[in-house]
């Protein structure tokens, strides 16, 4: 999704890297941080355990500071992850709080995380000479490329030659940069990976993204194992250094860097807009991002600083939806499926109204036609936050005032286990209907007799 086709009418949910955090603190950046408070009123602003990893480095209080800030802004949108993702309405102070950290002097948990690499790159054969002949090197080919052919033996050599978690390059390593580029040039690195297993890319861009996700994801996860996907995208991400998919520059590469950088890339992918400062963090990400498909916006500062001087005013109203439906329904259906006989089309819409709805699904039951409205998006996310819930539900008591039952002001108590009474109104012969299940949906369907009202 480029930042144009962004409609700024969606109350987004907006996720900041560390870097951006302490950038915010420099008094340089106190138009940037006006921005972004300002736009709190718009967007919900989130922070992750990933935010709180990075401080337990810091052994001093300032930590404390630091968490007071980011509550400032992301007040208290907590995501973690147990066993599975976990939004909390905590403050970082809470969220701290709430568990004993482990020693940040105490990597050894940490690193371990590439400790099995070696083992399973030097487990990979890769003899350059069985995918490329003599005959396929071009006589220009310099010297000391064919030597570091005749040498190379496994994946191991391969990478260990790509990989440098130290502020210079090798000689070698240089020399094996610019045999890389070499190989590119001469649409050779394709076969290496295909000979290393790992399918649906090309050396430089995926060209499967099926094949590459099953392949690649394949050397993390040992025969019989289940692994939690937050393990799983933080190794998957931490291997596109070690495996040189997407190599980052030398001086960034410090281990616990690329592994709290992974968190937060997960993290991001729950959210709408991840921002960053970070270059290799930024490609890495985007990288991930096209395999799963996942349509969060990856912005820069230069790119957020944009997005933020669009201050839109939500003018949504029934009478618009109405207006909407009308003109969405001659339109091509962006997905349509049959359940149990009963026909849905989804169509998305050229507006978002209260900051959530950019879909219309028509359902088609006995010759019943009703609609509802939803929210479209390929993110990892797929249920909706309670903030959300109010800020819509809020519009429309305005709009509509209390519902059938009686029901008026929302409060997030209203909600128990999961489920939700939701809102109900009628309008003339239909029944409107405000609800959750994974995401929001706000339903018309014709009222059929009276004790369905």
């Amino acid at each position: 999704m480029a930042l144009e086709h962004l409609n700024p009418k969606e109350k987004m949910t907006i996720y900041l890297d560390s870097c951006i955090f302490q950038d915010l603190k420099k008094e340089e950046n106190s138009i940037l941080l006006n921005l972004i408070k300002n736009d709190k009123s718009q967007n919900i602003y989130c922070y992750s355990e990933a935010h709180l990893f990075d401080l337990t480095r810091d052994s001093s209080d300032k930590k404390f500071v630091d968490m007071d800030f980011i509550e400032s802004i992301a007040d208290d949108n907590c995501y973690h992850y147990n066993k599975k993702i976990c939004f909390e309405y905590l403050t970082p102070k809470e969220y701290y709080t709430s568990f004993e950290w482990p020693d940040s002097k105490n990597l050894k948990a940490e690193v371990s995380v590439f400790a099995g690499f070696e083992n399973i790159l030097k487990l990979i054969p890769l003899n350059f000479n069985d995918f490329i002949s003599p005959e396929q090197l071009p006589i220009d080919c310099p010297i000391q490329f064919t030597e570091l052919l005749s040498k190379t033996t496994n994946f191991y050599d391969f990478t260990s030659a790509m990989l440098d978690f130290t502020e210079n390059l090798t000689n070698e390593q240089k020399s094996f940069k610019e045999f890389i580029q070499y190989l590119h040039k001469n649409s050779l690195v394709g076969n290496i990976y295909e000979g290393a297993g790992i399918k649906g890319f090309d050396g430089e861009k995926i060209t499967n993204k099926q094949e590459f996700l099953q392949s690649y994801s394949n050397y993390f996860i040992k025969e019989g194992e289940q692994k939690y996907r937050y393990n799983l995208y933080t190794d998957m991400y931490n291997g596109l250094e070690i495996f040189g998919i997407v190599k980052g520059k030398p001086k960034k590469q410090k281990m616990m860097n690329l592994i709290n950088d992974g968190r937060h890339s997960f993290f991001g992918g729950f959210c709408d807009i991840l921002v960053s400062k970070d270059e290799d963090f930024l490609n890495k990400t985007k990288f991930l991002y096209n395999a799963y498909d996942l349509n969060t916006l990856v912005l820069n500062i230069t790119e957020f600083n944009a997005y933020l001087k669009k201050f839109p005013t939500d003018e949504s109203s029934i009478l618009e939806l109405i207006k909407e439906v009308r003109e969405t329904n001659s339109k091509k259906a962006e997905t349509e499926w049959e359940e149990n006989g009963t026909h849905f089309y989804l169509k998305l819409l050229d507006k978002t109204f209260y900051k959530y709805f950019n879909a219309v699904t028509f359902v088609f039951e006995n010759d019943i036609e009703s609609y509802y409205f939803s929210r479209y998006s390929n993110s990892f996310s797929t249920g909706v936050l309670t903030k959300q819930i109010n800020y819509v539900a809020s519009r429309l008591i305005d709009e509509l005032g209390e519902d059938i039952y009686k029901k008026h002001t929302f409060t997030p108590t209203e909600i128990v286990d999961g489920e939700w009474c939701g809102r109900n109104w009628v309008i003339g012969e239909t029944i409107v209907s405000l609800n959750y299940s994974n995401g929001m949906y706000l339903r018309f369907y014709p009222i059929i007799s009276k004790d369905e009202v």
